[in-house]
């Protein structure tokens, strides 16, 4: 058994997490003390000291996560002593799905994720944890894990600028943004929709899925279907919903600003004359071009500093195999260097 055990991530967790209830269910079987020393040691290795899972996607944060919390509730039932920084690390991961939930309580499908209501997991976690804190959403930085969440007033946005998560689960989204407002969604991150490569896994998880910006067509990171081995883009937060990405796959540097009133600002730099497109992907449904503004079921986005502006046809998929048509916006500007700033506002 433990020559064919998973060497890491999530198999190992979903293996390790079946050995311990097997365990406590036959106490014959004389694997109980391994399996929650090697949970532990996943719980470590697997959420940053920040709570934000290694492979910075939102779904499988939630899935590992509902095994330590499973875990921690029957060791608890069973008597089963769990080692010393157990429950601080499993606050820490709980404060992060408690954070990136969307007003309507579903996370955002970010990175290979569905999105999904995992409230029920919280709330046994604020059980065992005794932390009733853990189902009220709040304002948060996890600068390690990349994510910048702000909850306010019928609002709620998170700011994507980190590193590409590990194993093959990462998308190519550095800068990118979900924003809703009034418990609308205005722009979207599309999801996954699938692993099949003819079924479109390259467009879901390439850089022109995402609302941030394209530099001549390439995605920010060389295309792989798994971790490619080639440098990854590489993301720094500036501070306060500010922050740059740089790309080993062409010399220009896009930053991105956003302000408390969702002015986001964009500025692309480069020594080389390129294309830059910046895109938002709006929710399912009608939307209406008219010069710079465009507007949607609860949206009006107007953007300053493009030459051409157009809407594309484009798809929100929020569980695996399922995708709706949804209207893209693309903003175009063609020189050395370009600044678009789009403010989104709610109708």
């Amino acid at each position: 058994m433990r020559e064919n055990l998973s060497p890491e991530r999530n198999h190992r967790t979903l293996e390790l997490y079946s050995l311990l209830i097997a365990s406590l269910a036959l106490p014959s079987i004389p694997y109980l003390q391994f399996a929650v020393s090697e949970l532990h040691e996943n719980l470590l290795q697997d959420f940053g000291a920040d709570g934000v899972h290694r492979e910075r996607s939102t779904h499988y944060h939630c899935i590992a996560l509902r095994s330590f919390v499973g875990a921690g509730e029957n060791c608890r039932r069973f008597g089963v002593k769990l080692p010393d920084g157990f429950d601080e690390r499993l606050a820490k991961a709980c404060e992060f799905a408690r954070d990136c939930r969307r007003p309507d309580g579903t996370i955002p499908a970010l990175s290979d994720a569905d999105t999904g209501d995992y409230t029920e997991l919280l709330q046994l976690a604020a059980r065992l944890l005794e932390r009733p804190d853990l189902l009220r959403s709040r304002s948060n930085d996890y600068a390690d894990g990349g994510y910048f969440v702000r909850h306010g007033k019928d609002r709620y946005l998170i700011f994507d600028c980190g590193p590409l998560g590990d194993g093959g689960h990462g998308h190519y989204d550095a800068l990118s943004i979900e924003a809703w407002a009034n418990g609308r969604p205005l722009v979207l991150d599309p999801g996954r929709y699938t692993y099949a490569e003819a079924d479109g896994r390259r467009w879901f998880r390439g850089t022109a899925a995402h609302n941030t910006v394209t530099v001549d067509g390439q995605d920010q990171t060389p295309y792989a279907r798994g971790r490619s081995s080639l440098p990854s883009a590489r993301a720094t937060y500036l501070g306060e919903l500010h922050g740059q990405v740089e790309s080993p796959c062409y010399p220009a540097v896009h930053r991105r600003r956003i302000t408390k009133q969702w002015l986001i600002e964009d500025t692309l730099t480069s020594t080389r004359n390129h294309r830059y497109d910046l895109r938002w992907h709006l929710a399912p449904g009608e939307a209406r071009l008219e010069g710079n503004v465009i507007t949607a079921r609860g949206l009006r986005l107007t953007i300053e500093g493009a030459c051409a502006i157009a809407l594309e046809d484009g798809w929100i998929s929020p569980e695996y195999g399922v995708k709706h048509p949804a209207p893209v916006v693309r903003a175009t500007a063609v020189g050395q260097c370009a600044r678009f700033v789009t403010r989104i506002a709610p109708r």
